[in-house]
């Protein structure tokens, strides 16, 4: 994982294209190396959309990107739990190497570990690298600065993708890594009748939306 990270920011010329800004051709010394953006989002697996045959939801932009793509239909994270999935996906490293197996793990994380993580490896490849949205990474490490990242929002559902749109049309003098970690879907379990969590009312017109009609339980 971490000579992926490390090959990724290094290699990946040869797989680039060419990514506009400004409605032209990004005029940037990027040496040839592609813009890249990582778009995150939480308990979504692979079925939960309409590209892959899920009759129950519209996903016309993701399957967009599918489309025009490749989509892994049998591929795994590094944890099923969210701070270690998203730990593993920041480091290249396993969260079962240092024992973390649950979102309130009490892990001690290795210097020569966090010295690799993703951010890291590209700025030190040339990159400009961006992050946006939800974290949730282990304790005093939950900030991205450590994962060698600038935050640029902490918005974490709609706004969030329009920060992120406006900071791509920026003019950008080196290639760019952001990532734009959304929240959602995860917030469908503030609905669910048997989790009735503080701030549900917040949520009553996701509740209305998936509320089945007169007649059908």
């Amino acid at each position: 994982r971490r000579d992926f990270l490390k090959a990724a920011a290094a290699l990946a010329a040869p797989l680039a294209l060419p990514v506009e800004l400004h409605g032209e051709e990004s005029k940037s010394p990027r040496g040839g190396r592609p813009n890249i953006l990582l778009i995150l989002t939480d308990q979504q697996n692979s079925s939960m959309m309409s590209c892959a045959g899920n009759p129950w939801l519209q996903t016309p932009n993701m399957d967009s990107l599918a489309a025009s793509g490749v989509r892994f239909a049998n591929a795994f994270p590094g944890n099923p739990v969210c701070v270690p999935s998203r730990w593993a996906m920041m480091t290249g490293v396993m969260p079962s190497r240092i024992g973390m197996d649950t979102n309130r793990a009490e892990v001690t994380l290795p210097p020569e570990i966090m010295a690799h993580a993703m951010g890291r490896v590209f700025s030190e490849a040339g990159y400009e690298t961006v992050y946006g949205g939800k974290v949730h990474l282990p304790g005093a490490f939950s900030d991205v600065s450590v994962y060698g990242f600038e935050k640029i929002t902490n918005q974490v559902r709609d706004e969030l993708g329009q920060i992120c749109a406006d900071w791509l049309r920026q003019k950008h003098e080196r290639p760019f890594l952001l990532v734009a970690s959304f929240i959602n879907p995860h917030d469908i379990c503030a609905v669910l009748p048997e989790n009735p969590a503080a701030g549900v009312e917040k949520f009553s017109w996701l509740a209305d939306m998936i509320r089945p009609p007169d007649g059908v339980s």
